[in-house]
């Protein structure tokens, strides 16, 4: 039986995602070699590189969010300063988002304040409507402020809620309830079939 020789090569870390990969098996390869361990078949397929292309390689990248109504639309409102950023790896996305606004006048709009320009659809489970998953971090400006937001299956937009009472039940969170000028901080987790 032949002695395993132990050999590494160590690229030159995070100039891309295949270099962080190379880095990161070169290494387990030295630590296997230097402990003497022999890995199932799924240690053997990364170390022969059979593996690679089932990993997902992450998007990111940059959406726009916006508040908007559920029925009509603002008179007018500046929303200049807002921004949001996601990650998305295979189906899951993770948002994050600072919505801030401006000299807004209600116009016809009515019904929920929304968050529009998810990144991507949202999809559930068939029998699921509608997902809890997003979070305020801070918001201000409004009479009431939301605590949390749902994801609706194939809709681009976040709708927000707040708590009415000690026992867990809550309400939408309405146009009516907007100052002039306000702010929305959170992030949120959601699946897409995109």
């Amino acid at each position: 039986m032949s002695k395993r020789r132990i050999f590494a090569t160590v690229p030159e870390p995070y100039t891309d995602v295949y270099s962080l990969y190379a880095s990161v098996m070169a290494l387990k390869e030295l630590v296997e070699g230097l402990t003497g361990q022999r890995g199932g078949l799924e240690d053997q397929a990364v170390m022969r590189g059979d593996l690679p292309d089932r990993i997902t390689v992450p998007k990111n990248g940059p959406w726009s969010p916006k508040l908007i109504p559920s029925t009509g639309a603002f008179a007018a409102s500046d929303q200049t300063a807002n921004w949001g950023y996601f990650s998305k790896i295979d189906k899951l996305v993770n948002v994050w988002f600072m919505a801030t606004w401006t000299g807004l006048s209600i116009g016809s709009g009515s019904g929920m304040a929304l968050l529009s320009g998810l990144p991507f659809l949202p999809s559930f489970a068939a029998s699921a409507s509608y997902w809890p998953g997003a979070n305020v971090s801070y918001a201000g400006g409004s009479t009431i402020n939301p605590s949390g937001g749902l994801f609706a299956r194939g809709d681009p937009n976040i709708y927000f809620y707040f708590p009415v009472s000690l026992n867990g039940s809550s309400n939408n969170w309405s146009v009516t309830h907007l100052a002039a000028s306000g702010y929305l901080w959170g992030s949120g987790t959601y699946l897409t079939d995109s």
